[in-house]
């Protein structure tokens, strides 16, 4: 079986809070999504009702649209694009192999990383493909493509800096086990980073970029991402305190290329 080749479905959890405290706390949430939607752009009162996932749990969100106007074009689209076949430069590692990859029904790109010291890792990418697209249930797919039984999992911040930018990133942590019924029948512990990637800056929500997105189209311009995720092979009696390091350090590395070598390049 070709792992390059494989694909998964994607699925959604399941979307259950109990409690009338909850309920009404949602409530409210929604509420106030709606009300900041709206009030963002008065001039736009028509819209539709969107899901966006936060931590694995489907949210609606009502997203303004004009139907006179199309989406305001993307910066550095072309190049954002390009990574679907070419591999990303990350210093201090070598790619051994790099293809695509059917996730979910999308097309990713993923690369096979070693280094001197026999470390190993894998890189898997899924860029922004036009104006339209939104990021939405990529964990979801990818989770569920490797077949991960998660042990714990948490958020985590660091930064990445290039030149005289620099950019903050709230990622998704996860120590996972990996069964030999995944893609790449590996019977493995695994530390996996995963966030959506920008020129200054992430979040492994994708609620986080909607916002930013809304706010930068008041001023004609949008948002480019790309889903990012890191896989790193680890002891078996690991934690999350002690994988955080090392992922962290290759999570800078790879988000250092994007805003090099991807995001501020001209199409």
């Amino acid at each position: 079986m070709n792992p390059l080749k494989s694909e998964s479905k994607s699925f959604s959890p399941r979307f259950s809070l109990k409690g009338k405290g909850s309920r009404a706390k949602l409530g409210i949430a929604i509420v106030l999504i709606v009300i900041l939607a709206i009030g963002a752009v008065p001039a736009y009162l028509q819209g539709e009702w969107i899901t966006m996932s936060f931590a694995g749990i489907p949210l609606p969100v009502w997203k303004i649209k004009a139907s006179w106007q199309k989406p305001f074009p993307v910066k550095n689209l072309g190049q954002i694009r390009r990574i679907r076949k070419e591999p990303i430069d990350v210093p201090g590692w070598e790619t051994l192999e790099n293809a695509a990859l059917q996730i979910g029904g999308h097309e990713w790109h993923g690369q096979i990383l070693a280094r001197d010291d026999d470390r190993n890792a894998m890189l898997f990418v899924f860029p922004q493909k036009g104006p339209k697209e939104q990021p939405g249930v990529e964990w979801v797919d990818v989770d569920g493509f490797f077949k991960w039984n998660i042990d714990s999992q948490r958020s985590f911040k660091f930064t990445a800096e290039v030149g005289d930018k620099k950019a903050s990133i709230t990622a998704r942590l996860l120590l996972a086990r990996e069964s030999r019924r995944s893609p790449f029948r590996l019977h493995q512990t695994v530390a996996v980073v995963q966030w959506y990637a920008w020129e200054w800056g992430g979040h492994y929500s994708p609620l986080r970029w909607f916002w930013l997105d809304q706010r930068l189209q008041l001023q004609k311009q949008r948002l480019p991402w790309i889903a990012v995720t890191v896989r790193i092979p680890v002891d078996p009696k690991s934690t999350l305190d002690t994988i955080e390091p090392d992922a962290e350090a290759l999570a800078q590395i790879v988000q250092a290329s994007l805003m090099e070598n991807v995001f501020s390049k001209r199409n």
